[in-house]
């Protein structure tokens, strides 16, 4: 696969490598035992610039697509898969900003993800299927809004 990514994609994907081993890999079997937020595998990422992947150059990121997430990801989870996951979420959260990102959204959002002061994530979940965001079991009705989204009445 190295044949598909760029030189400083191939340097970022060693460079995670080494921070997994040396502070993923460690605290892997606690996080999963103790059923933790690897906060410290997120730190690790943010300080070696990884946090950025699909955040564009002109911003400071990596621009980089999926294959890049794949290699990264699959990098960590040979460590820890669930800081793997958690890494995995926040750049799927951070490509969704940055494809229709404002001057604003670019500003409060992307630029603090690139310099490692932001993790962002997805809140998938539904009544009935929990994270099983593939089988909806509700449907859009036009422009009607949903029970979960109108006001709580005051009576």
């Amino acid at each position: 696969m190295d044949e598909f990514l760029s030189v400083d994609l191939r340097d970022l994907r060693d460079t995670i490598g080494a921070v997994t081993r040396d502070h993923i890999a460690p605290k892997s079997a606690e996080v999963d035992r103790d059923c933790r937020w690897p906060e410290h595998s997120l730190r690790a990422l943010a300080e070696a610039g990884a946090m950025g992947l699909h955040v564009p150059r002109r911003r400071g990121g990596h621009e980089a697509g999926l294959l890049a997430l794949t290699s990264l990801t699959e990098t960590i989870a040979q460590g820890c898969a669930s800081s793997a996951l958690c890494y995995a979420m926040h750049c799927v959260a951070t490509a969704v900003i940055a494809a229709k990102a404002t001057k604003r959204h670019e500003e409060r959002y992307l630029r603090p993800i690139v310099e490692g002061r932001h993790i962002t994530s997805l809140a998938l979940s539904e009544s009935g299927t929990g994270a099983q965001f593939y089988l909806p079991q509700r449907r859009s009705r036009g422009r009607e809004r949903s029970t979960a989204s109108r006001a709580p009445s005051n009576s």
